[in-house]
């Protein structure tokens, strides 16, 4: 089963907000010492393509200079647009590429998912739920701070509202139904496997904490296990029971490490940007790193492939710069020279890739991300830059 999971911002509202001015402000110089700082650009007219394994279907150029990664949910496809001043959510049809509806946003936009057909996400100091196919705001509610941490399970919307306190609302009828806290700056996490909600922490040290997700009373908490220097600070998955971290797996049930890679604190941690989806196939986790692809088998607790490609006329070598993607057994991904590039599920080799003529991204301040998605047959490829593609069979 193909498991999308999204990673988020892990800071405070006000310290998000100050960061995303600053770094905007700071943006020109990043952009001389920094090459992931800035945009990349690719001499030529039109795109072309390499035995790449999909046809483009439609293309479109939002109205925006910048924009971060998409998330896709059956035939929506929802983008976000982002600039000093506003964020903007656009609603696209998967199938056509045709506009759904339009909203604006606040400077900051932190957690975001969909169920049961509405989209749930935050913005600024408040969450928010819309009807994902008309864009209605079916209800909100205030929070402390920047809302960065949303998750589902059993009818209800659990929400971080602070660093380490956490509200549960009923997503029909919008009423909030408890408010609890945990000791440690965490993120919150719904483990369908054994119906509980995990506090997890995001430094070291730190302690797991259960919940009881009907009434929010803390069940148990058990000390942060995992060796400081093994410990990424990413924001996890919570699939099959179990906790992902890059290359790190922990037992969802006890906090007990199941798998540390010697690489796990370090090489193989998803890229510098915060905003990444990776997806989790069976055992497989495929992880974008700063440099490359790497498909991670959770299980041996060691990649089965790590895939790079070589640099072209006298270019140097191309640097992932999006989340990846999988389908129909192929992995799929935007690099720095404005490719996006196709690898063999099971292999890592390279099948081909497809040349956009620019892509924007800028990590420091997160104002330009790509990103890739895929919903039914389709693959959507975001460059940064507002140009938005669709691809399939």
């Amino acid at each position: 089963m193909n498991a999308f999971k999204q990673t988020k911002w892990p800071w405070p509202g006000s310290l998000i907000i100050f960061i995303a001015i600053g770094g905007l402000l700071a943006l020109p110089a990043c952009q001389l010492v920094n090459p992931l700082g800035g945009q990349s650009s690719i001499p030529q007219s039109t795109p072309f393509s390499s035995n790449f394994p999909l046809a483009l279907k439609w293309q479109r150029n939002l109205d925006s200079a910048s924009a971060l990664t998409p998330r896709a949910w059956g035939d929506v496809l929802i983008m976000r647009g982002n600039s000093l001043l506003r964020n903007q959510f656009y609603a696209l049809d998967m199938r056509s590429g045709d506009s759904l509806w339009e909203r604006d946003g606040h400077l900051i936009l932190g957690a975001w998912l969909s169920e049961q057909g509405k989209l749930i996400v935050g913005v600024g100091q408040s969450i928010q739920v819309l009807n994902i196919r008309t864009g209605e705001l079916l209800w909100s509610a205030p929070s402390f701070s920047q809302v960065s941490n949303v998750a589902y399970g059993e009818g209800r919307v659990f929400v971080q509202v602070d660093r380490s306190t956490f509200r549960a609302y009923d997503l029909e009828t919008s009423q909030m139904l408890w408010q609890s806290s945990v000791e440690h700056q965490s993120t919150i996490h719904y483990d369908a496997r054994h119906e509980s909600l995990i506090a997890i922490p995001l430094t070291h040290p730190g302690n797991y904490s259960w919940l009881d997700p009907i009434s929010g009373r803390l069940l148990r908490t058990e000390e942060n296990k995992v060796p400081a220097r093994s410990f990424p600070g990413t924001w996890p998955i919570v699939e099959n029971g179990k906790i992902y971290e890059g290359a790190l797996v922990i037992d969802a049930a006890t906090g007990t490490p199941l798998c540390i890679h010697p690489e796990s604190g370090g090489d193989l941690v998803p890229g510098a940007n915060g905003d990444y989806d990776l997806p989790l196939i069976g055992a497989m986790l495929y992880i974008s790193t700063e440099s490359n692809l790497v498909a991670f088998d959770t299980v041996a607790c060691q990649p089965r492939w790590q895939y790079q490609p070589q640099g072209t006329s006298g270019r140097e070598q191309p640097k992932v710069v999006s989340n990846p993607a999988v389908l129909n057994g192929v992995v799929y991904a935007i690099f720095s020279d404005a490719t996006v590039r196709a690898a063999d599920q099971q292999s890592g080799q390279e099948i081909g890739y497809w040349q956009a003529q620019s892509v924007k991204y800028s990590f420091s301040d997160n104002s330009a991300i790509p990103g890739v998605a895929v919903s039914n047959d389709t693959l959507i490829a975001s460059f940064g830059n507002g140009q938005i593609y669709a691809f399939g069979p």
